[in-house]
């Protein structure tokens, strides 16, 4: 397991949550998907708590799509975290 560094963006509402000069976060995790997970979710809750919707996307990819097994993080990767937004 080895240890990369990689950025948590906010979108949309999300960004008015982080520092006011920057939307985004660094965080160092393991570059395995299923570990990085867990991290990243930690993360993104710190932020935004865990209260609201969102969905998250990997270098343009949601999560959803790249959860396959020998998916590894790489160093400055990209997350991309996107507030779900429901309405009638």
């Amino acid at each position: 397991m080895d240890m990369v560094r990689v950025t948590i963006r906010f979108f949309g509402s999300f960004s008015r949550k982080t520092s006011k000069d920057k939307n985004f976060i660094e965080v160092g995790l393991s570059n395995e998907l299923k570990e990085a997970v867990l991290v990243i979710k930690k993360e993104i809750e710190k932020v935004i708590g865990n209260d609201v919707l969102y969905t998250v996307i990997l270098n343009g990819k949601s999560m959803s799509l790249v959860t396959d097994a020998g998916i590894t993080i790489n160093d400055d990767d990209e997350f991309y975290v996107v507030p779900i937004s429901l309405g009638g």
